[in-house]
């Protein structure tokens, strides 16, 4: 009976100290990341809401994927390695995820990712997969804008082979237009934004993404710049 009830102690103290995977707040890479082919890529991304104690870090490629990925690292800051392995003390960390798609990779392949932080007894705390893509398209040339004093129209040259357009503010897709061209009228809350534009085929997906144009890149001596 005593050894019975010194296991439940356990088990409920286990309970206490490690967290679920719901109440955990991972901020780990979502979606697709598109890099061209031998570039590097990195960012920075977080874990937190955890009880205090000892993670280790994991990432790796899935079966399957067009491409591997040099260098694929996951690191907390701060934090430390062990026998090989990234991990941090404490309830919340900085995480660094970095990687280099193989020169090699041709034009729309794709690759997927696992990020995962788990904790010493090996229970999954944040587990986030993400598809690497090499761009389909280069990105768009000629992108620019004009402003007839009601409308601002941005302007891009077709790409061939794009089935649409996915057209970009700085918080995300905006619009998906299927001609190079979008225009609207110019309200004083749109004249600070930013915008970038890449071609996408249903087939390839997503290309580069263009340079930022806004109202201020063609008319950087207005006084609303």
């Amino acid at each position: 009976m005593r050894t019975k009830m010194m296991i439940c102690a356990i088990a409920l103290m286990a309970l206490m100290v490690f967290p679920s995977v719901s109440e955990a707040t991972c901020n780990l890479p979502t979606g697709t990341i598109v890099v061209q082919a031998g570039s590097g890529w990195s960012g920075w991304y977080s874990v937190s809401n955890l009880a205090y104690g000892t993670y280790y870090l994991d990432i790796e490629t899935l079966p399957g994927g067009d491409f591997g990925l040099l260098s694929l690292n996951m690191q907390a800051f701060p934090g430390f390695v062990q026998g090989g392995t990234n991990g941090f003390i404490g309830s919340s960390a900085n995480i660094f995820i970095s990687f280099f798609p193989s020169s090699s990779a041709q034009a729309g392949d794709t690759t997927q990712v696992r990020a995962r932080v788990y904790n010493v007894l090996g229970q999954t705390i944040c587990n986030q997969t993400f598809t690497v893509q090499i761009p389909a398209f280069p990105a768009p040339t000629g992108f620019s804008a004009t402003y007839d004093g009601e409308d601002i129209c941005y302007y891009w040259n077709a790409v061939p082979g794009a089935t649409r357009y996915n057209f970009y503010t700085s918080q995300g897709l905006y619009r998906t237009p299927t001609n190079p061209v979008y225009c609207r009228e110019l309200k004083p809350k749109y004249i600070n934004w930013s915008f970038q534009v890449s071609a996408y085929s249903n087939v390839l997906g997503e290309g580069e993404k263009s340079a930022w144009v806004s109202y201020c890149t063609i008319n950087p001596s207005s006084s609303y710049c």
